[in-house]
């Protein structure tokens, strides 16, 4: 560089450095002819770039190139001060260091662990095994495709990945075989469209896949439900609830749930739990001879959400039952012919649902009179319990004042059209209910 910047270049480095910017034509009137060569230039440019001048034809281009950047920088000013959410990622994401080798490895990892603790927690649940069970259905009644439950172009090639000697080459190969087989199959049919001709070796259709893959998906659901003994949806249910009450046992405690936890046929590992029977009270005697320990809580005596009489004006729904003050005591807790099942029959217990309720007084005017009965049958030997009649001439002559003295609204059967009536079963809807809490 010493011999190329002479008493002129230095001179013009200094303006160019005043000034921002150095000419064509400038350098070379500097350089003179005995040192303008094509190395010297080269080196003479370098050095003007690294002391940040910039190097134009004229210098007009100068202006224009100061304009543009003036521009950027002032969009540059507005894109730090700005609140778009993209320009605000793009800022921060600017300052984020990127990821090494090593880094990206751990993240896959963790990405690889955290989808395999999902997937494994969907597979426990008794709403996928349900869901499995549908679609299981639907594809033996050729309802539905395997393409619509699953990314079938990638699982063609890994359903079967469990065997050690499935290489990318045997995978090739065997799809390779059964392009040709579909072939030789359409070609005894009749001729080849032009369209397969020209088809690539390893560009399956998916049709093709559909046929060879849909075999293995239901011999594979098949399996499962034959290893488990399940084949309802009901049947899973069972089998998911008393998996959960024997974890809950393990800690010394006792899980209580609804009686469609033993619906199902799924009969090993039951677990010592504590059933509510809502369904009928036939059904929840029925647990009781199973052995089961069981809670009654019939809708149809002791649901007060249930209708007090068949007024279209009365509040309450009437599913399972119009349930009077006299249907709550005029049913037997232990039948009469069965006295051993005394011992599976923990108690009873009410319910009041409250969809149908919007205010207080709307919950007291469904329990009252009706928690009478309740208390009476749960609490009173049989011998002594009164019948439903007498309850009524009860809750008529002594509740009433109560309930207006506490300020408590209670039913009034003769604000109404109907008077209370004797207890009117609704099998349908018991039926229809039960099916829609196991759907």
């Amino acid at each position: 560089m010493e011999k190329i910047i002479t008493k002129s270049f230095a001179r013009l480095m200094g303006r160019g450095l005043h000034r921002g910017f150095i000419t064509y034509d400038e350098l070379g009137k500097s350089m003179g002819k005995r040192c303008r060569t094509q190395q010297n230039l080269e080196q003479a440019i370098f050095h003007i770039f690294d002391k940040g001048v910039v190097l134009v034809k004229n210098k007009s281009d100068y202006k224009v190139l100061k304009k543009k950047e003036s521009a950027s920088g002032d969009e540059d000013k507005l894109s730090e001060k700005s609140d778009d959410p993209i320009r605000m990622y793009l800022r921060e994401m600017g300052g984020v260091e990127l990821l090494s080798r090593e880094g990206e490895i751990a993240i896959a990892k963790r990405i690889e662990a955290g989808q395999e603790v999902m997937l494994n927690a969907l597979a426990q649940s008794p709403i996928t095994a349900r869901k499995i069970f549908v679609w299981h259905e639907k594809l033996q009644n050729n309802e539905i495709l395997v393409r619509e439950i699953i990314d079938i172009d990638t699982n063609y090639l890994d359903y079967d990945s469990g065997n050690a000697l499935n290489t990318t080459t045997s995978k090739i190969e065997k799809k390779t075989s059964v392009k040709n087989k579909y072939k030789k199959k359409e070609g005894n049919e009749g001729e080849l469209t032009e369209e397969a001709n020209e088809e690539d070796e390893f560009n399956i259709s998916l049709a093709a896949m559909e046929n060879e893959i849909k075999p293995v998906v239901l011999k594979t659901i098949s399996d499962l439900k034959k290893k488990y003994n399940l084949q309802t949806n009901k049947d899973v249910l069972s089998w998911f609830i008393n998996k959960l009450s024997a974890r809950v046992e393990s800690n010394g405690k006792k899980t209580a749930t609804w009686q469609e936890a033993e619906d199902g046929s799924y009969l090993e590992k039951k677990s010592d739990k504590l059933l509510f029977a809502w369904q009928n009270l036939e059904s929840g005697y029925k647990l009781a001879r199973n052995g089961f320990k069981v809670v009654l809580c019939p809708a149809e005596h002791i649901y007060f959400d249930m209708a007090q009489s068949q007024t279209y004006s009365d509040r309450g729904v009437n599913w399972a039952a119009i349930v009077s003050l006299e249907d709550t005591v005029d049913w037997q807790i232990i039948p009469s012919d069965e006295p051993e099942l005394e011992s599976n029959i923990e108690g009873i217990q009410g319910h009041l649902w409250s969809e149908t309720i919007t205010q207080d007084s709307h919950m007291q005017a469904m329990l009252c009179p009706r928690i009478l009965g309740l208390s009476e049958s749960a609490w009173t030997l049989e011998k002594n319990k009164r019948n439903g009649k007498a309850m009524n001439i009860l809750a008529t002559n002594n509740f009433r004042d109560l309930f207006e003295q506490i300020g408590w609204e209670y039913y009034r059967s003769e604000n109404f059209d109907i008077m209370s009536t004797s207890n009117t079963i609704n099998e349908e809807g018991l039926t229809s209910e039960s099916v829609h809490t196991n759907v």
